[in-house]
């Protein structure tokens, strides 16, 4: 399995979270899967899959598929909780469960950027970014990191987008009477793409 970094970045509301819902639903095929999350339950992220007809009760059941809370607020099921306000606590919950794992196909999905910026200064999220990055690389993993967009200084997304190594834009715009969802490719192995935004929906 190839070790890669993707980025998925969009304003609030575009439903990132789905493309990272299906991406860990597939990846639970051939692999074991983990999501790092912030201010929602185990419990509730159980029910949103369900919302989206996306099966993953079987993978709870099985232990094929891990929670780790940075709220630090679930409670039952296959969680590992840690605290946002203390990163340490979050890349020891991903080591811990990477070193476990090490002999598998890895499938991350990772939303904290966002509240973790939110938390902390930036170069500390910065660090803590890289750190994960580090470890990620060491593993057979293949990991989604999703952020908002248009909320930050440009800085911040720049240096996001050079840490990863395929960066996905997602935007919504307004033409007529019709709102479109428009998707980029800006990033791939590492190397800068030049293209267009193309028209995209979701299927759920």
């Amino acid at each position: 399995q190839e070790k890669s970094i993707i980025l998925i970045k969009g304003p609030p509301g575009i439903e990132k979270d789905l493309i990272g819902y299906n991406f860990l639903v597939n990846g639970l095929k051939d692999g074991i899967g983990y999501y790092i999350y912030h201010g929602r339950t185990n419990e509730e992220i159980e029910n949103e899959f369900n919302s989206y007809k996306l099966n993953i009760r079987d993978a709870v059941k099985n232990r094929s598929i891990f929670w780790i809370d940075a709220g630090n607020i679930s409670k039952n099921g296959n969680v590992i909780n840690c605290d946002i306000e203390n990163l340490f606590t979050v890349s020891l919950a991903l080591r811990q469960f990477l070193m476990v794992n090490k002999d598998r196909n890895i499938y991350g999905l990772i939303d904290i950027i966002s509240p973790s910026l939110m938390t902390n200064e930036p170069a500390i999220t910065y660090r803590f970014i890289e750190h994960l990055l580090i470890s990620l690389k060491q593993y057979k993993t293949l990991t989604i990191f999703i952020m908002e967009s248009g909320i930050y200084p440009k800085d911040i997304e720049a240096t996001m987008e050079h840490l990863c190594d395929v960066v996905v834009d997602i935007k919504r715009v307004e033409e007529g009477m019709r709102i479109n969802n428009l998707i980029l490719i800006k990033k791939l192995r590492g190397k800068i793409v030049r293209g267009e935004y193309k028209k995209f929906s979701f299927a759920t």
